[in-house]
């Protein structure tokens, strides 16, 4: 079970009520994993900053998209012959394009790069370039909201692996104040697959 706090501003997937379309800003998101049958708790993420700007290219505007993020993640590494969760700082940056095909449709694609840093890394480094590509569909401002991407990072210094993910989101708002989320994505990294899926329920204050 996953608890999350963000004190500021807004994600992609929230409500757009006042916020500009296809910008993001999370400031010091935080998500503990609660494990009830130990009563073992986790920082899962503790995210300083990710500011993303997906605003659509027209024939007068031409935007580039972009995004920067950095802090405190949760990576699988290999150790004793499975998969375990390892605490990195992981830090990547971002440069593309987007595109909006109808107005209740948002295309993008990102060329990134990414470095980890953690000790349970091979030289406690992982540095590589990857991609992102997806799609938004439903305004910002609508019910609904639902979100497919894919996304690949080749980590080809320090330890080395390709991780491959791939899936959807869908947010659906009860309320003002409050709304239902579902995500749901298929993971390859290190020769094994693994998939994860989260309902939640969502309070805006």
């Amino acid at each position: 079970m996953d608890l999350s706090l963000r004190p500021a501003f807004h994600a992609l997937m929230d409500d757009g009520g006042g916020h500009l379309e296809g910008m993001q800003v999370r400031v010091l998101d935080t998500r503990l994993r609660i494990y009830p049958e130990t009563g073992r708790v986790r920082l899962q993420e503790l995210t300083v900053i990710d500011v993303a700007s997906l605003s659509p290219r027209s024939r007068v505007f031409r935007p580039w998209a972009w995004r920067v993020a950095t802090g405190l993640r949760t990576r699988r590494v290999p150790e004793h012959g499975d998969l375990e969760d390892a605490s990195v700082w992981a830090t990547g940056v971002g440069f593309g394009l987007a595109h909006d095909l109808h107005p209740a449709l948002l295309v993008y694609g990102l060329g990134e790069a990414r470095l980890d840093v953690g000790p349970a890394l091979d030289d406690a480094v992982s540095l590589g370039p990857g991609a992102r590509l997806g799609a938004f569909a439903g305004r910002q401002d609508a019910p609904w909201r639902g979100h497919l991407f894919g996304e690949v990072t080749r980590f080809a210094v320090g330890d080395t692996t390709t991780w491959l993910r791939g899936g959807g989101a869908l947010r659906l708002s009860t309320s003002r104040n409050t709304a239902l989320g579902f995500e749901c994505s298929v993971n390859h990294s290190y020769g094994e697959t693994w998939l994860d899926i989260r309902f939640s329920a969502r309070l805006h204050f």
